[in-house]
C-alpha cells in the first residue's frame, strides 16, 4: 500500500508544470524635431528598399530595449543586407527603461516585435513640429533548465584570433592524431592542442506573454493629439554577430551624389564592381548592350576622403547597395576588402546614434 502511495506522489510530481517566473519592462522614448524625422524615415527605409514589397506589411520590426537605448538588427529575406542600427538614449527628448509592475527586469536587451505597416501608418504625420511619444510595455514568463553544452580549450586561436571549430582546421582528418585533438589554424598556421569539454550550465529561457504587452504611440502637434495602439508581435532576434573583416578601403562620400550615381547606373546594370586606390573610386556596370564606368576622383565634391591599402575591388547588387544607403543624411562611409562584404554608415543628424548597414558581396563565377 506504501509503495502505491509512493509511486503515486512520484507520478504527480512527473507531471508538474514547470515554474515559471515573470519579468517585465516598461519603456518609455520620446523624439520631437529632426529626431523624429530620422526616425520616421529610418522605420520607412526598412519596410520599403531594405526589406522589399515582400516584407512590407507582412511581418514585424523587432526592436531590443537596453538601459541607454534601442537596438535594431535585422536582415532582409535573402540574408545579404543586414542592417545594425543603435540609437543612443542622449538623442532622445526622454528615455527610460524601468520594471513592470513589482516584476524584475528581463534580461536586457528585451525585444519586441512592432508591426511594419501600423508603425509607418502611426508615423504618417511626423514632422519637426511634432512630438512623438511612445509607451511600450513587455511581459514574459521565463523559467530555468540545466542544459549540456561543449566547450573547446582554446575557444579561439591564440595567435590570429579565429575560432578553434573544426571548421577551421586546416589538418585533414587523418592527420589530427588519434584523440583528434591536433589542430592547424587555416588562417596563421598556429599548430596545438583543442581540447573539448561538456559541462552542465544553467540557462533562462523568456518567452514573451503578448496577452499582456502593449505597444502605445501619441503623436502631438499643438493642441492636437493622435493616438495608436499596436499590436505586439513575437519578436525574432537575429543571433548572427557582425562580420569581422580586415578593411583595405575606407571612403567618405556625399551621399545624395554618390546614390544618383548608383541609380543612374542601375537603370541599364545589374551589379556595380567598386574599384578603390588612393587616387579615388571607379564604379563599372555592364548591361545587355552597355559597359559603364563612373570614375570619382579623389578631391571632389562627391568624394570627400579615401583610405586605400592598394588596389581593392569587388562586386555588388546595385539595388542592394541602394537599399543600404538610406538618405538620412549628408554623409556615408563605406568600408571594404577585396571581394569582401561592405559596410555603409550614414552620418544622421543623431549624433549619439549609429546607422550602418553590411552588404555580401556577388560570387564571380
Amino acid at each position: 500500500m506504501e509503495a502505491q502511495v509512493v509511486e503515486e506522489k512520484a507520478k504527480v510530481n512527473l507531471e508538474k508544470k514547470p515554474r515559471f517566473f515573470r519579468r517585465g519592462f516598461n519603456a518609455v522614448f520620446e523624439l520631437s524635431g529632426e529626431s523624429a524625422v530620422v526616425f520616421k524615415g529610418l522605420v520607412k527605409h526598412l519596410a520599403g528598399e531594405f526589406f522589399g514589397k515582400r516584407y512590407y506589411g507582412a511581418d514585424a520590426l523587432t526592436v531590443g530595449f537596453e538601459l541607454d537605448g534601442l537596438a535594431v538588427r535585422v536582415m532582409d529575406s535573402g540574408r545579404v543586407k543586414l542592417a545594425d542600427v543603435k540609437l543612443n538614449k542622449r538623442d532622445f527628448d526622454e528615455f527610460s527603461v524601468k520594471p513592470y509592475k513589482r516584476w524584475r527586469l528581463p534580461e536586457l536587451p528585451a525585444y519586441v516585435g512592432l508591426p511594419m505597416n501600423e508603425l509607418l501608418y502611426a508615423l504618417e504625420s511626423v514632422s519637426k513640429d511634432v512630438r512623438v511619444r511612445f509607451s511600450v510595455v513587455g511581459v514574459y514568463k521565463c523559467r530555468s533548465y540545466v542544459e549540456t553544452k561543449t566547450f573547446r580549450v582554446p575557444e579561439v586561436c591564440p595567435k590570429c584570433g579565429r575560432s578553434t571549430h573544426p571548421a577551421f582546421n586546416a589538418l585533414p582528418a587523418d592527420k589530427r592524431g588519434k584523440d583528434g585533438r591536433s589542430f592547424k589554424c587555416s588562417n596563421c598556421g598556429w599548430r596545438g592542442k583543442v581540447r573539448e569539454k561538456t559541462r552542465k550550465v544553467r540557462v533562462w529561457r523568456c518567452d514573451m506573454d503578448r496577452d499582456s504587452c502593449e505597444v502605445v504611440v501619441e503623436v502631438v502637434e499643438g493642441d492636437r493629439c493622435e493616438r495608436f495602439a499596436l499590436t505586439v508581435f513575437e519578436p525574432e532576434v537575429l543571433e548572427a554577430s557582425l562580420p569581422k573583416i580586415p578593411v583595405s578601403v575606407t571612403a567618405k562620400l556625399a551621399l545624395k551624389d554618390f546614390y544618383a550615381v548608383l541609380d543612374r547606373l542601375g537603370k541599364k546594370c545589374e551589379t556595380v564592381k567598386v574599384e578603390a586606390s588612393s587616387d579615388g573610386l571607379t564604379l563599372h556596370g555592364k548591361g545587355d548592350f552597355v559597359k559603364a564606368e563612373f570614375p570619382i576622383k579623389r578631391g571632389s565634391d562627391m568624394l570627400l576622403d579615401i583610405k586605400a591599402k592598394g588596389k581593392t575591388t569587388a562586386t555588388y547588387k546595385v539595388d542592394e547597395l541602394k537599399a543600404c544607403l538610406p538618405r538620412l543624411g549628408d554623409i556615408a562611409t563605406i568600408s571594404f576588402s577585396e571581394n569582401m562584404p561592405i559596410k555603409t554608415e550614414i552620418n544622421t543628424p543623431l549624433a549619439n546614434s549609429t546607422v550602418s548597414f553590411w552588404l555580401a558581396p556577388v560570387t564571380q563565377s
